[in-house]
């Protein structure tokens, strides 16, 4: 079972580093015009300083999601390190948003014990709980990468992005395509745990 790694800052929100980049370039550039007399550090400093903010720039936007079957984690130092556990009759749904946004989530009964207020035979109260929630970068293309790694044929899944609804059971998962308003929404069952 392969990991689907899908990142979760676009590549535009890089471009608030040209400016850093920018001042760490001519300063390196300059700096053997400064004179040390006058300037007894010449531009270290600040060859030093853009430096680390463009490391810094890099890390802080650093997001991602992984999924695999183990289950499915935030990546990143400052993203929110949410993970949740795949296993046996739990959701993977992936919604493709407007913008090439993909939002992804995890449904299923959660493992906190049970309230003595919930009565045994209120169905109602012991349903599908959303157990993760983040948002990727990405389309059709990140959701048939996620598909082909729970095992899906490329046959199925190239007719179900071209389809309005599809429903599709295989070995590990099933797999129900519809449209929403927000969009098409691919809703993967674990049929069983991996």
């Amino acid at each position: 079972m392969k990991k689907v790694f899908l990142f979760g800052t676009k590549l535009h929100m890089y471009l608030c580093e040209l400016p850093l980049i920018l001042i760490f370039a001519s300063s390196i550039y300059f700096n053997g015009f400064v004179d040390g007399e006058v300037q007894p550090g010449r531009l270290y400093p600040l060859i030093i300083a853009s430096g680390v903010g463009i490391i810094f720039m890099f890390v802080y936007l650093l997001r991602a999601v992984i999924i695999s079957a183990e289950g499915v984690r935030s990546f990143g130092p400052f993203s929110s390190r949410d993970k949740a556990i795949i296993n046996k009759d739990k959701t993977l749904v992936l919604t493709v948003r407007p913008k090439h946004r993909i939002k992804i989530e995890l449904f299923g009964a959660a493992d906190a014990p049970d309230f003595d207020w919930i009565k045994a035979d209120d169905e109602d109260a012991k349903g599908d709980v959303n157990l993760y929630r983040d948002i990727a970068v990405g389309g059709d293309g990140a959701v048939s990468r996620v598909l082909s790694a729970f095992d899906v044929p490329k046959e199925d899944i190239m007719k179900m992005l071209s389809e309005d609804s599809f429903y599709g059971e295989y070995s590990i998962v099933a797999v129900t395509k519809t449209v929403t308003e927000h969009g098409p929404t691919y809703s993967v069952r674990f049929l069983k745990t991996v």
